[in-house]
């Protein structure tokens, strides 16, 4: 019986020396991530004059970081909204003021509307595919 005790100690001890030096080796190195590109730029500038908006219809493509500046030649404070992005862009230009605001444009259609005081002034497209790149 003792026999058999011994054993299974010389077993557990060769076991443990084993999971030691195997933690021990090298191990391979990860992969380093590649690096993110930085989204591609689009500079809009939108004119406001009354209730007008110029120009009327805006266009950009997908993934782009949209860098838009307004201008209010107004001669009242202007609110400028769009439709599908009210979280991002949301603008009040004060009269004969500037104001701008940087968005990325990720979410394609044609239905987003500019809306200056509430009202629909303009039209902005996202033009791209509604897919994530490399799905069919």
């Amino acid at each position: 019986m003792n026999r058999r005790y011994v054993f299974l100690f010389a077993a557990i001890v060769a076991a443990a020396l084993m999971i030691s030096l195997a933690g021990r080796l090298p191990r391979p190195r990860a992969e380093a991530p590649e690096p993110v590109a930085a989204a591609p730029r689009t500079a809009l500038e939108l004119v406001i004059d009354g209730e007008r908006m110029l120009p009327v219809l805006t266009q950009v493509e997908k993934g782009h970081r949209v860098d838009l500046e307004v201008v209010n030649r107004g001669k009242a404070e202007a609110r400028l909204t769009l439709t599908g992005y009210d979280d991002r862009v949301d603008l009040r230009v004060g009269a004969g003021a500037r104001a701008g605001v940087s968005f990325l444009a990720d979410r394609p259609g044609d239905g987003f509307a500019w809306h200056v005081d509430g009202e629909p002034a303009g039209r902005f497209v996202v033009t791209g595919s509604h897919l994530v790149e490399g799905h069919r």
